[in-house]
Order: C-alpha cells, then structure tokens, then sequence
C-alpha cells in the first residue's frame, strides 16, 4: 500500500524549496516540488487534526443470509482506530465469518493490530489520514471529512465511524 501515495512522506521533513539555478546553467525542465500549502488548505489540514486528535472510532458491520435448504453466511467486522493526542495510534481489526451448507459449519476468524503514528495531510489536492506503521510503511489511508455538527460521527471515505473522545 506505500506504493500508492508514491513515496510520500507522512512526517514533518517535506522539503518545499525549489532547486536553486544560476545564470550559468542551462535551463532545465520544471522541476518537480511540493507545492506550497495555502492559508486555506493550512486551516483545513489544522482543523481535521484538532477534530481527530484524542478520538476513538469506532466502525462495525454484521451481514447475514440464509436460503431455504438451512444454509447460510454470516460475517460481522469491527474496526477501533485510536487517534492518541501524541500523534501515535493503535488500530485493531477483527472479523468473523461462517459459512454453512448441508449440516457443516466453517467459520473463520481474524484480529489484528497496528501500531504507529498518524497525521493529516494533502494528497493529490483532498486531505488524507495517514496511518504509518513503525517501519515506515502505510497501513491505511482515508479522506477524512470536516464533521461540520455532526455529534459523535466521522466520515473516512464517505463511510461513517463512531467518534467519541478517548476517556482517561
């Protein structure tokens, strides 16, 4: 998954300076830089962080069918991102499933947590919440709405989580 924010770098260390030329120096093509953040994209990148900081959220999911032979498939999925004041996270992933056809069962079941440090910013033109783990690499990204009002909800990728302050 680092391979999709193309070597982009979640920490504070973007170098934004252009290359410098001399007269001497034949033209070059356009380099490429890091375009300079507005005061608009700032506030909007300073607002997401100071609403996530400190926060739990919360995502669950059940899905159920059966047919008329007793068959049937069952999946529930939770998800708990912790977004801790320190810039460090913890997000645990759970899921079960059964299948079941003709008297036999076959459920199988996930966990797993990731640990790292998190933080807003821009990609390609929209803001992202950047999980990376302790060895450098991308564990998940989202597109993370303002909630504008919205009580104990947030929006990553259109979908919401619960959202509640982390309790001391």
């Amino acid at each position: 998954m680092g391979n999709l924010l193309g070597g982009l770098k979640l920490g504070p260390e973007v170098d934004t300076a252009a290359p410098a030329q001399t007269k001497h120096e034949p033209p070059q093509s356009a380099p490429v830089t890091t375009p300079v953040m507005g005061p608009a994209v700032r506030l909007l990148l300073s607002t997401l962080t100071a609403e996530l900081r400190g926060k739990v959220l919360r995502r669950e999911e059940n899905q159920r069918d059966s047919d008329y032979s007793g068959g049937g498939f069952f999946h529930e999925s939770k998800k708990t991102l912790f977004l801790f004041a320190d810039g460090s996270f913890r997000y645990e992933q759970y899921s079960f499933s059964r299948v079941s056809s003709g008297g036999m069962s076959m459920p199988s079941r996930r966990e797993k947590t990731d640990l790292g440090t998190w933080k807003v910013l821009m990609f390609e033109g929209k803001p992202i919440l950047g999980l990376l783990g302790k060895d450098g690499s991308v564990i998940e990204w989202w597109h993370p709405t303002l909630r504008g009002g919205q009580q104990n909800g947030q929006y990553l990728d259109g979908i919401r989580w619960d959202c509640h302050p982390m309790k001391d």
